[in-house]
């Protein structure tokens, strides 16, 4: 497997802040974040990653707890595994809004952090100020990323949400090909009350 390049990618999607945005906290990141996701082979190991939809709970997750099945968080669903006396393995970033810091104010040393170069950088320093294990990767929004990524980096693709993203990365970068996912709610069996709803 090998990481996709820029050349002849079209993104059709629409990015939650400018591009410029973007590319400065792209360009701030590669000073901040020392380890970078290198490509790995296949393997047939499971995987659980959790999301934060409504639908997750802990009852589906124990069985894969109980194996030895490492649990991927997707932001801040490593709140509600905590919370449940569950500990993952790691805990997938990608949103460049400054609320994400919100997801690591009380980060754990013991999970990996797989952080976008692309978020704001106040996740980054949060996580490096308390001694985290921040491994980066570049996500493919067209941006033109490449403007700002060195010649040998590659960026991973996927879908436009940090729970799609991770399945892309765990798959393309780290070999992973058996999933459990867990909280992709795609829909919700009644109408939701926008009324109670924050901005994000």
């Amino acid at each position: 497997v090998h990481g996709y390049t820029l050349q002849n990618m079209e993104i059709k999607t629409r990015n939650c802040v400018d591009h410029t945005v973007i590319l400065d906290q792209i360009k701030q990141n590669l000073l901040k974040i020392s380890n970078f996701a290198k490509i790995c082979q296949k393997n047939d190991e499971e995987i659980v990653i959790a999301s934060a939809g409504e639908s997750l709970n802990r009852s589906d997750l124990l069985p894969f707890v109980e194996r030895g099945v490492k649990i991927v968080a997707v932001k801040h669903a490593v709140e509600r595994l905590t919370s449940w006396g569950i500990k993952p393995w790691a805990c997938v970033l990608l949103d460049p809004r400054p609320h994400v810091e919100n997801f690591v104010k009380k980060p754990d040393r013991d999970v990996i952090y797989f952080v976008a170069s692309m978020v704001h950088p106040s996740v980054v320093e949060t996580l490096l100020e308390n001694k985290c294990k921040v491994v980066g990767y570049h996500a493919l929004v067209g941006a033109n990323e490449g403007k700002v990524l060195r010649p040998n980096d590659f960026v991973v693709s996927g879908g436009s949400a940090t729970a799609t993203r991770g399945i892309c990365l765990l798959s393309e970068v780290f070999g992973f090909q058996k999933f459990h996912c867990f909280g992709y709610d795609l829909s919700h069996p009644a109408k939701p009350d926008m009324t109670v709803l924050s901005e994000d």
